[in-house]
């Protein structure tokens, strides 16, 4: 049974005086003005409604779905609902429910201004930005500071269960947190998806009997047990990086090509690095430490592949270095070469490099630079 009759209805939108009801109680009514709003599809009623009526989620997210070709209207609506929870009074307290419909408003808000040169589409992207930052940095926070408790950690694991606990009634704002922490787990710093993809499968045969979902959830849960149980029955979550595993599959045969050429670049870059900052007197090209370098680690071949000198020009710049330079090398010097051979196997073994070192020519009380004469120390032999 309605609870307004639709004699109501049409004595409220007639301006009819109405007895039995009190106005203010009518205009604060969702069904009620919802009613008289689809009626007579004329959107000033709602600045009749309540001010508690406006920031009603549910009111508010029907208004949205009626008048979606409304852009101004909308922006509206959505301002005043989003203003509310957002404000000094409310903001700082706002429960994880409320937290829940603002998310769900301002991304229902997004989708309806698809464009994001649009000023209000930008300022509604901008906040949803901010708030879904703010709580995932806070989960963080949670996560480091029980990083000691082997429990919690095997449990809470990168925190999609805290998301879960506090917005699974909205599957719109669950699945958004659930893309975040998605595009986290896969990036580069937690799983390189292609380099674990070549550790564990010979051929890429192997990956299309193993499955693609099976081998992603697996990623998935080993990071976070709560979000590959969600992904699991959402599937529609692995969409994006299915299709990065058919490029990965499509491109299995150069891997070993892209893993060195990428290797060499880096090894490139940080012995330049390296003689810009701590030797840059070296009367030695970088090209030829590398090559030098390379050599005596036995990955000139790796480096020859992707460069345009003869395997002979190179074997000429090592005797060289070895039967020219070294000879007169100070002890200073040679350390340099140390420093780049680390470097490069660092590089090499997938560690951290350091590219900085402190000046290792000491200066005596008379502010002259001291030297050593070095007796049997021979820096060329592939050390």
């Amino acid at each position: 049974m309605l609870k307004y009759s639709a004699s109501i209805v049409e004595d409220y939108i007639e301006g009819n005086d109405i007895e039995d009801f009190d106005i203010d109680e009518l205009e604060n009514d969702r069904s009620f003005m919802l009613d008289v709003i689809k009626k007579t599809k004329d959107k000033n009623f709602y600045n009749l409604c309540s001010d508690d009526l406006k920031h009603d989620y549910e009111f508010v997210s029907a208004l949205l779905d009626m008048f979606k070709d409304d852009t101004k209207f909308i922006v509206s609506v959505a301002d005043e609902f989003v203003s509310y929870f957002r404000s000094e009074s409310i903001g700082p307290m706002i429960s994880d429910e409320d937290e829940r419909d603002v998310l769900d408003v301002l991304m229902t808000i997004c989708d309806l201004i698809p464009d994001k040169y649009d000023k209000s589409s930008f300022k509604y992207r901008v906040i949803l930005s901010v708030m879904i930052s703010t709580r995932l940095v806070a989960i963080e926070r949670v996560r480091i500071e029980n990083e000691g408790d082997y429990r919690f950690t095997k449990e809470f694991g990168c925190g999609f269960i805290s998301v879960f606990d506090s917005f699974n009634s909205s599957i719109k704002v669950t699945d958004r947190f659930a893309y975040e922490f998605l595009n986290n787990i896969f990036s580069k710093d937690y799983c390189d998806l292609e380099e674990y993809l070549h550790g564990k499968f010979n051929n890429k045969e192997d990956i299309n009997k193993y499955g693609l979902n099976t081998i992603l959830i697996e990623i998935i849960s080993h990071f976070d047990s709560m979000l590959g149980s969600y992904v699991s029955t959402h599937m529609y979550l692995l969409d994006e990086y299915k299709k990065d595993v058919k490029r990965m599959i499509n491109k299995w045969d150069s891997f070993d090509d892209r893993k060195n050429s990428k290797m060499c670049r880096k090894i490139c870059v940080a012995i330049q690095d390296y003689l810009e900052y701590n030797y840059p007197k070296s009367d030695i090209t970088s090209s030829s430490w590398i090559y030098y370098i390379a050599e005596k680690l036995g990955i000139t071949k790796m480096f020859l592949k992707f460069d345009d000198l003869d395997e002979e020009y190179v074997k000429g710049i090592v005797e060289d270095m070895d039967n020219i330079y070294f000879d007169d090398m100070k002890l200073s010097e040679l350390k340099h070469l140390v420093n780049m051979k680390k470097i490069v196997s660092d590089i090499l073994a997938g560690k951290e490099v350091i590219t900085s070192y402190p000046d290792f020519e000491e200066e005596d009380n008379q502010g002259q630079t001291s030297s050593c004469e070095v007796v049997s120390l021979d820096f060329r032999k592939n050390n």
